[in-house]
C-alpha cells in the first residue's frame, strides 16, 4: 500500500516556506519598523561618542610637539598610520578605522529604512492619487 511519508512533509517554518515559494502573493515579512528606527538612533548616538573621541585624540595629537611623530598625523598618513613605537600613539588610527567602520553599518542600515520608507510613501502616496 503507497502512503505518505509523514517525515518527508514539511511542518512550521519548512511548510510556509514551502506555501510562499508556491504562491508568492501570500509571502509576508515583518519589516520590523521601531526596531529598525531604534537601532538607527543607537547607532547615531554611538558615532558621536567615537566624533568626540576622535576630535579629543586629534587635538592631543596636535599638542604633542613637534619632536612626536603624532604631531605630523593630520598632514602624513604613512605617520598616523604606523607602526608606531609607543602604542599610545596607534590610538588616533584605531579610532579613525573604528569610526569607519560604524559609519559604514550606519550608511548601509539607514539606506536601507530610508528605501523602504521612501518605498511605502510612493505607494500610500499614488494610492491615495488613484481614489
Amino acid at each position: 500500500m503507497g502512503g505518505v511519508n509523514h517525515s518527508e512533509v514539511p511542518n512550521g517554518y519548512n511548510k510556509v516556506a514551502t506555501y510562499m515559494g508556491a504562491f508568492p502573493s501570500l509571502a509576508l515579512f515583518r519589516r520590523f519598523l521601531t526596531l529598525n528606527a531604534k537601532n538607527l538612533l543607537c547607532m547615531q548616538a554611538e558615532l558621536i561618542n567615537h566624533d568626540y573621541a576622535l576630535r579629543r585624540t586629534i587635538k592631543k595629537d596636535r599638542e604633542a610637539g613637534e619632536k612626536s611623530v603624532r604631531s605630523r598625523f593630520e598632514f602624513d598618513i604613512s605617520a598616523l598610520k604606523g607602526p608606531h613605537e609607543t602604542p599610545g600613539d596607534s590610538l588616533q588610527w584605531k579610532r579613525t578605522l573604528e569610526l569607519r567602520r560604524l559609519l559604514k553599518d550606519y550608511s548601509e542600515s539607514s539606506q536601507y529604512l530610508s528605501s523602504y520608507l521612501f518605498n511605502v510613501f510612493a505607494l500610500t502616496r499614488n494610492d491615495t492619487c488613484i481614489r
